[in-house]
Parts: structure tokens; sequence; C-alpha cells
């Protein structure tokens, strides 16, 4: 369903960009001939999601898994290996408790606390 909503704004011409928060890191490694892209694996609960990072720099560490991310990016249709599937272009990323977007989830936080 999101998807499709996806596909429907991309064929106007917009790519849409989106904020993914607080998405606990199963997996980070390198691919790609040279070792230049990042393969994200994510979890939410019982949920998995997919991430890629193309030209990341070679100095710029991997983050460590069971760490809580924040995402952005846009979403694609995955079909290398024959097996099709959403995952997140990564555009930035950075560990939840020191990301941009905490100050944006603050005020979701004390809401539900109430």
């Amino acid at each position: 369903m999101f998807a499709g909503g996806v596909a429907r704004i991309e064929c106007c011409g917009v790519e849409p960009v989106i904020a993914v928060t607080g998405l606990r890191l199963a997996e980070a490694r390198r691919v790609g001939p040279s070792e230049r892209h990042v393969a994200f694996r994510l979890r939410r609960g019982r949920e998995t999601l997919d991430a890629i990072a193309f030209g990341w720099d070679a100095d710029r560490p991997l983050p460590e898994p069971d760490v809580d991310l924040d995402l952005v990016g846009t979403l694609e249709r995955d079909t290398f290996g024959g097996m099709p599937r959403l995952r997140i272009r990564v555009v930035d990323v950075a560990a939840s408790h020191s990301s941009p977007l905490a100050a944006r989830r603050l005020p979701a936080v004390l809401a539900a606390a109430g």
C-alpha cells in the first residue's frame, strides 16, 4: 500500500525523501567491487528492512550492530538477485541518540507520556 503511494508520487516526477527513525541495526557490511557501498539490515520488532548507501567513504566507520539508527533516503524497489523487495536508498544515517531528527521525536514522546 505504501509502495503504491510512493509509485504514484514518482510518476509525477517527484522522488519523495523519507525519514525513518529508531531502527535497530542488525547488520552493516561493505559491498560492491571496491566496497564503496554499505548494505544495512534493520529491524523494528519483527519487521526487517534493507537499506543501501552508495559511495560510502572508505574512512567512515560502519555503525555497530544493535545500535538504533535514523535514516533519510528514498524508497525504491530492489530486484537485485531476482527477489523484488522494498529498500531505502540512504542519503544520510546517524545514531538515533545523536541524530538531528531526535528533536522531532521528542514532542511525540512527551505527548505519549501524558
